[in-house]
């Protein structure tokens, strides 16, 4: 619901490498950095339906980064 807290947790693992993951909650102003690491807590302002994206990348850019994302309806 509207206002709610809602913790995203994402997990990566790439070998030896260290692994960050970032996260974008609205995919309709390009996909950005809203917040980094895991877990992290958002809360949406406003009701509607959003795209969560989420990145996993080597810290160290030895590996193409991973994204996957998950739809979000958000009731007011």
């Amino acid at each position: 619901a509207l206002g709610d807290e809602v913790t995203f947790t994402g997990r990566a693992s790439g070998g030896s490498s260290i692994v960050d993951v970032t996260w974008d909650f609205d995919a309709t102003d390009g996909i950005g950095v809203d917040a980094e690491g895991s877990p992290v807590v958002y809360r949406f302002r406003k009701a509607g339906e959003f795209t969560v994206t989420a990145t996993a990348r080597d810290r160290y850019g030895l590996k193409e980064p991973y994204s996957t994302t998950l739809k979000i309806k958000v009731n007011g």
